[in-house]
């Protein structure tokens, strides 16, 4: 049986591959698991200077797998309290050990990014497309919202509006959309796209040997959102009676500094995400 997801080391450049284009890579459990051991196992190796994340076949992610989750409460009987625990200790430790890892990750975007899919993207450090690149934040059209990556790492990247009308209109962005609205940073053809992001990540990991022994590319990203006004993402989009936030560092007209601006996104507990996922 094939690997979830592939780990490939050419010198100082990893390549993880999510490896199920039968499901156009949706999020399953064995890929989480997989990702996180590789995300890590980069990290640990202090010969590995940046890692390019791709996806197998005609998508990067689909996003979660509603199909597993459905068979996890009607075959095997699971309750809400353990797919909530089952949602936390899964699909969440990828922005966990994301947000947690020093290495560089350059996402190679390829077909469709959808849903939890669009979010992993955002996690990345550096977003390349293919042409036929697509990207939604499709989560309303099942009845639930984004997680780390759409509720706040997407506004950090493209701004609350866009994000917003991403969010709520459930709109899909082709690459060239994407790349007037700043969610990539370059367009290539298809057939380039791996050999544009193993340059990119060739670069950054040339450089890393020059930098001091301490230096953390992951505190160099929260001094750039410190800057920005916000300095971690877990605390401003915490569901709080059924209400998710999206947070605002302010206006420069605020008497208060440090006052943010709640905007509401209609959100739902875990709980009643994981119920809407089982009707789905």
């Amino acid at each position: 049986m094939s690997k979830s997801v592939l780990y490939e080391q050419d010198k100082r450049i990893v390549k993880i591959t999510l490896n199920r284009p039968d499901t156009r890579n949706a999020l399953s459990g064995d890929i989480i698991e997989e990702l996180v051991e590789y995300l890590n196992k980069a990290d640990k190796d202090k010969n590995v200077g940046c890692i390019v994340l791709t996806g197998a076949g005609k998508s990067f992610s689909s996003g979660g797998n509603l199909q597993e989750i459905k068979d996890m409460t009607t075959k095997d009987n699971m309750s809400l309290s353990e797919l909530e625990d089952w949602y936390r200790f899964g699909i969440q430790r990828i922005p966990r050990t994301m947000n947690s890892i020093d290495v560089p990750i350059v996402a190679a975007v390829n077909g469709h990014a959808i849903g939890a899919g669009n979010d992993l993207c955002t996690m990345c450090d550096i977003r390349i497309a293919g042409e036929d690149a697509k990207f939604s934040e499709s989560f309303l059209r099942i009845g639930i919202i984004p997680g780390d990556g759409g509720s706040w790492f997407l506004p950090k990247i493209i701004g609350l509006s866009r994000a917003n009308e991403m969010i709520l209109t459930c709109d899909v962005l082709d690459a060239q959309k994407a790349l007037d609205w700043g969610l990539v940073s370059q367009v290539v053809p298809n057939d380039h796209l791996l050999k544009v992001a193993h340059e990119i990540a060739d670069k950054i990991a040339s450089l890393i040997p020059t930098l001091p022994a301490n230096f953390s590319t992951s505190s160099t990203s929260a001094i750039l959102l410190f800057i920005s006004g916000v300095s971690a993402p877990r605390p401003n989009h915490v569901p709080s009676g059924g209400v998710f936030l999206l947070t605002d560092p302010g206006s420069n007209n605020s008497d208060d500094s440090s006052a943010t601006h709640p905007m509401v996104l209609c959100g739902p507990t875990i709980s009643e995400i994981c119920s809407a996922i089982i009707q789905f």
